[in-house]
């Protein structure tokens, strides 16, 4: 009576999905509109933004955040309303 799917739906377990959510970025920085400002690094709650050695092509020091910091990130998105330059990309990671 039922039909069944006619692809295969792979079975995941939990810690394989918060791993797929985890690896996703939630800061996305693009370095064309970074000047270094550190208005981000003063608005953000749990201080995972940091003043990098890297620099723009301008010759501004960017902005960056580590790797592991990106799976601390609350996504509230006040280091990206603080930035002047909009240079600041938010993603909220769903399931």
């Amino acid at each position: 009576m039922f039909r069944q799917p006619r692809h295969k739906q792979k079975n995941l377990n939990l810690s394989e999905v918060w791993k797929k959510v985890l690896s996703v970025k939630k800061i996305i920085i693009d370095e064309g509109f970074c000047k270094g400002c550190g208005l981000c690094i003063e608005a953000c709650p749990k201080k995972l933004l940091k003043m990098g050695k890297k620099l723009s092509k301008q010759g501004y020091p960017l902005v960056e955040i580590g790797t592991s910091d990106q799976t601390r990130c609350l996504s509230c998105a006040l280091c990206a309303r603080v930035c002047p330059d909009v240079a600041l990309k938010i993603t909220k990671n769903h399931v």
